[in-house]
């Protein structure tokens, strides 16, 4: 699932698969202002929801993922500093 950690000065970004949930991947555009991060979907409204129910059917540990990952999504967007 997107998202973002740091540890001191080091700044983490966790990025999706595009084989899992949710279906997409991450731009990211540097510039002497700082990082933009986008997070960018390769599936429609109806592909993610086949996508959040197959990931989320997986096992045990899926289920936890898919969900701290549909959590997520429903914040999006992640705007930070």
């Amino acid at each position: 699932m997107p998202s973002a950690a740091r540890q001191g000065s080091v700044r983490e970004l966790m990025m999706p698969t595009t084989c899992s949930f949710p279906q997409g991947y991450c731009l990211l555009d540097v510039g002497p202002d700082g990082t933009d991060v986008r997070f960018v979907p390769v599936a429609d409204f109806e592909e993610m929801v086949v996508g959040h129910r197959e990931r989320s059917t997986d096992s045990v540990t899926a289920r936890g993922l898919t969900g701290m990952a549909a959590a997520r999504l429903a914040q999006f967007p992640l705007v930070e500093e």
